[in-house]
């Protein structure tokens, strides 16, 4: 009997953990270190639909998950680090694997999913630093996933409603009545089911045709919350899925467009958000912020082993750099790579997009009034590392 209960409990749970699809964008807040619950910025998360601009180290946090149900793994995507952690099993709501799109596999992830939720750690080996997701699934993924439950609920019932006209045929020919009877009996319980049945079949086929529909858009998002702080410089710019020529496309942008830029994945390509709050794939080259007036490619130039140039030309450490009031900064700028090999740059230990070029960037959030002491480290592959430090004074 004791072996009995144990079966079915591990039955039970196991049914209930696994009944639902994971696969979705999740939205929500990234934070170096931990995402403390009792914090500010959380309740304020909980208070919109978990994506805003915040301080400190917190940025807008998206992660996009693919679950295979039939062997219960589970696929992640963090596009703003470009990091693809694949066919992770789970276990319970729990996952943990290494990046399989980085040569080095000390990259990791760990975490737990449920429905709808999300709350996962990367750890970046080399640099022992940690970013904290905590988001929840988008409003579109979550009509998805509870039209996928509606119609697999409308095939049970199909099936029932099968099984229930099987057994009533059955229990007419044996009942004691004239043979004219049974058939009068059959042929009206066989309408009245055939049409229940005809009526199922048609919702089920509306419901296809409404998951189709919704499988075709892109993953969209709520962007009240968020400002639009760049723009398209080029004519009819493509919107695609990844970040590829030969990717789907999801919208034509037109040039002087508002945009918001997330991140720079390769150089080439930028994920954004559009005022409609679509996410997906650009030309980086044809994404402007709002402030600039052109576009200005950078050059590696010059004896030193790092320089800025956005939002002021920095050459050296202790020089001043004066901006016309606080509030989001992008801090832009080159390594030479003859002096420094570097496969990392940091921003105030904020990691910065770092291109084979020698170009970084990153996007200080909050920057306060006054003196703000910003240093930028370049690491090789020996930890060795060059440092740039000036103050930012903001007005």
């Amino acid at each position: 009997m004791k072996k009995l209960l144990i079966i079915l409990c591990t039955i039970f749970f196991s049914g209930n953990l696994y009944a639902f699809d994971f696969s979705g964008t999740y939205q929500g807040i990234e934070c170096r270190g931990v995402c403390k619950e009792d914090s500010k910025l959380d309740k304020f998360a909980r208070s919109l639909p978990l994506i805003g601009l915040f301080k400190g180290n917190d940025k807008i946090g998206l992660l996009i998950v693919e679950h295979n149900e039939s062997d219960q793994t589970i696929t992640i995507f963090a596009p703003r680090l470009n990091y693809i952690f694949a066919d992770m099993k789970l276990n319970g709501n729990f996952f943990k694997g290494p990046a399989t799109n980085k040569s080095n596999k000390n990259n990791t992830i760990e975490g737990n999913i449920s429905k709808g939720k999300i709350d996962a750690t990367i750890f970046k080996a080399n640099t022992e630093q940690n970013w904290h997701y905590v988001a929840s699934l988008t409003v579109r993924d979550v009509q998805f996933n509870n039209l996928k439950e509606e119609f697999a609920d409308l095939e049970k019932k199909l099936k029932k409603l099968q099984s229930d006209l099987s057994d009533t045929n059955t229990d007419v020919k044996n009942r004691n009545q004239s043979i004219k009877d049974l058939e009068t009996d059959i042929d009206n319980l066989q309408k009245q089911k055939e049409e229940e049945v005809a009526k199922l079949n048609d919702d089920i086929d509306l419901l296809k045709k409404t998951l189709d529909t919704l499988k075709k858009k892109p993953p969209k998002i709520n962007v009240s919350p968020i400002e639009m702080t760049d723009k398209i410089s080029c004519d009819a710019v493509n919107l695609r899925s990844v970040n590829s020529d030969n990717a789907k496309k999801y919208k034509t942008l037109n040039k002087d467009q508002k945009v918001r830029l997330l991140s720079i994945t390769d150089g080439i390509w930028a994920l954004i958000i559009t005022e409609e709050g679509l996410i997906g794939y650009a030309l980086n080259s044809c994404i402007n912020s709002l402030d600039d007036v052109a576009v200005v490619q950078p050059v590696v130039s010059g004896p030193n082993a790092i320089n800025v140039y956005e939002p002021c030309k920095i050459l050296k450490s202790n020089d001043p750099c004066n901006i016309d009031g606080s509030g989001i900064v992008t801090v832009q700028g080159t390594i030479n790579m003859k002096k420094i090999k570097a496969i990392e740059v940091l921003v105030n230990d904020d990691v910065a997009d770092l291109d084979s070029a020698g170009n970084f960037e990153i996007i200080l959030f909050d920057v306060e009034p006054g003196a703000n002491d910003i240093t930028i480290s370049a690491l090789d592959s020996e930890d060795k590392r060059k440092e740039l430090s000036f103050i930012l004074n903001a007005n």
